[in-house]
């Protein structure tokens, strides 16, 4: 593209005017007051970067790095993009030119096969969190790992240190590889000893089921698990009795801020590293690989704690509480059970739209079709998020809701989202022992509704999972212990703001 000196623009201008001028017989002369100086330029369109994630639109990565952006007079723009197919969304940054992306739940896995190349790490790691676009060759990176060794060695030298990473999942596996790699020793701790094990062996790091863990002591104790986020804020990962003055605790949650584990380790004289330290640095790490210029670290710290201060520390008022799931896996009774304990009104969406429509929900999809069904679905959860406060209640939804994003922010932006998690055994026995609830809906896969809820279950696991804030496994429970465990955590069922 060829670009023009200000003086030759200034030329051209001049013409082009004269020559509108002299197109205009019916001007007998020229303006009064024309423009002394020529008009400004069309600036140079930002360069694009964004989230990739489900659900995304809650994420603080927008305002941390617009801020960073803004701060270092760097022209870019980021944006959170709900993504459920992410080999869509790779062939998008493609064609549209998009500079870098962060990746979040759940396809910090599974985009790696899209990409042209994986950062060494990364691929150790087994996970990408960062995508940058060099010059058209898409490479992954994963800054989780420098991210939680930067928080974690503003307070404690870690080398030669023992570490226990509480879980098994990518971040324990990110926190624990960038540990080991500044010459931590690593022990993995984790309820499920068979993915523990495995995790621990990919790392050449020692295993220690979660139960046995006070039956030895560590320099440093790190939290990758969400036990502890909001809603469930009283919970702990571990025992806080094991935990004394020479230990450095860190905790990859950070809403709430402080929570129940750092308190804990506050109180016992423990240094303490919380998860806004560890996403800032992650973010800061990102910058850097995106624009080439150091992160600022302070600014995008600020931005943060901003944002969770204006999401609220302060006030509290109670939250919705979203039963999600799958077909029989107890919404319904256990719904209207804990909103008697907890003394709200109970909605259950498919009874209300039948109310409201005047025929079963089967026969609306009949006449109206899928598509109608989930348009009204769609205006009944945009109607109950309005709803808390005082006016706070307990609503089960329907099996297909998380399938629409705009669902999903809306349930979270307003209240809790529990899963209530049947598995299929336990589903197709309670279907068969309740003839009724086959009758509900018609078949999407074409088979019977008994022999279709393994596909739905399995085709939706991951959107439950991906938007639920709390889970219940519903197998050996009945509807009042349902209700009695999600009523236990409802204390912590609070919107600060």
């Amino acid at each position: 593209m060829n670009h023009k000196t200000s003086h030759e623009k200034t030329s051209h201008e001049k013409i082009s005017r004269a020559k509108i001028s002299t197109q205009r017989p019916w001007q007998s002369h020229p303006p009064k007051n024309p423009p002394s100086t020529p008009a400004p330029p069309i600036p140079h369109p930002p360069k694009l970067f964004g989230l990739l994630g489900h659900p995304a639109a809650h994420s603080l990565s927008p305002v941390m790095q617009n801020s960073a952006f803004a701060h270092s007079g760097y022209n870019g723009v980021y944006l959170p993009f709900d993504v459920t197919d992410i080999k869509a969304a790779i062939d998008a940054i493609r064609t549209l030119g998009v500079t870098g992306a962060s990746v979040t739940m759940p396809h910090k896995e599974t985009v790696m096969e899209w990409l042209d190349d994986v950062d060494e790490s990364a691929r150790k790691i087994g996970a990408v969190n960062t995508i940058a676009n060099k010059d058209g060759r898409l490479v992954g990176f994963n800054t989780d790992a420098p991210g939680a060794v930067a928080a974690l060695s503003e307070k404690i030298s870690i080398h030669g240190k023992s570490a226990a990473i509480i879980g098994a999942g990518g971040a324990a596996i990110a926190m624990a590889w960038g540990i080991i790699a500044k010459g931590g020793r690593v022990a993995i701790v984790n309820r499920s000893e068979k993915k523990g094990e495995e995790a621990a062996r990919r790392l050449g790091a020692d295993f220690l089921p979660l139960q046995e863990i006070e039956t030895q002591t560590f320099d440093i104790i790190a939290n990758a698990t969400p036990v502890g986020m909001t809603p469930d804020t009283e919970a702990t990962p571990i025992p806080v009795s094991m935990l004394t003055r020479r230990m450095t605790v860190m905790d990859a949650v950070y809403n709430p801020r402080k929570t129940a584990l750092i308190r804990a380790a506050e109180k016992a004289g423990c240094a303490t590293v919380d998860g806004a330290a560890m996403f800032v640095f992650q973010g800061a790490a990102q910058f850097e690989l995106w624009t080439g210029r150091p992160a600022p670290v302070d600014v995008m710290k600020r931005a943060v704690l901003k944002a969770l201060a204006n999401a609220g520390e302060c006030d509290k008022k109670p939250l919705n509480i979203y039963l999600i799931g799958g077909r029989c896996s107890g919404k319904t009774s256990a719904g209207k059970i804990l909103a008697q304990k907890l003394g709200r009104p109970f909605v259950d969406m498919d009874e209300l739209m039948e109310q409201r429509q005047g025929m079963s929900v089967a026969h609306i999809i009949e006449k109206k079709g899928w598509e109608a069904f989930r348009r009204m679905e769609r205006d009944l959860i945009q109607e109950m998020s309005k709803k808390t406060g005082n006016k706070a209640m307990v609503a089960a939804t329907g099996g297909g809701a998380v399938m629409d994003p705009e669902n999903v922010a809306d349930m979270k932006r307003t209240g809790v989202v529990v899963w209530l998690d049947a598995s299929v055994e336990t589903s197709e026995k309670r279907m068969r022992n309740d003839a009724r609830t086959a009758t509900l809906r018609p078949s999407i896969t074409g088979r019977g509704a008994v022999e279709e809820i393994a596909t739905l279950i399995e085709r939706r696991r991951a959107l439950y999972q991906g938007a639920m804030n709390y889970r219940v496994e519903t197998d050996e429970m009945g509807p009042d212990q349902v209700a009695e465990a999600i009523a236990k955590l409802a204390g912590s069922f609070e919107k600060r703001g």
